[in-house]
């Protein structure tokens, strides 16, 4: 003879099964949580770390949770801050020369050519 389990019995252990259930789902959603937390203030310090430019990234120690070779190549970035630095160089001597010419040139001493034609209205009306 099969003894079928009490109505109250298979009750009460579909209530344990879902309540396991439903506390996986709360422990899956709390990682979840975590996980989104720790990307947030991943993605900040990025963003930081963008605002303040690749010179930072250079500085900062390399971290254990950096892959290995991920160094940052800052070789083209310093070329073309050398380049920069000529050109400025350059500039700066031709702003020189340029300063040098306008003294000597004075321009300000110069009449305009209205000037001049005024002068000439004024000069040959007095005579």
């Amino acid at each position: 003879m099969v003894v079928k389990a009490n109505p109250a019995e298979d009750i009460r252990n579909q209530l344990r099964t879902q309540d396991s259930k439903i506390n996986l789902v709360v422990e899956r959603l709390k990682t979840l949580e975590s996980n989104q937390e720790i990307a947030g203030r991943t993605l900040l310090a990025l963003k930081d770390v963008v605002k303040r430019g690749p010179s930072v990234v250079a500085e900062r120690p390399a971290s254990s949770s950096a892959p290995a070779g991920a160094a940052v190549n800052l070789a083209p970035l310093e070329a073309d801050v050398k380049a920069l630095k000529d050109d400025l160089k350059e500039l700066k001597v031709q702003v020189e020369e340029l300063k040098y010419v306008l003294d000597s040139i004075n321009p300000l001493e110069y009449a305009t050519l209205d000037q001049v034609k005024e002068l000439l209205d004024e000069k040959l009306k007095k005579k």
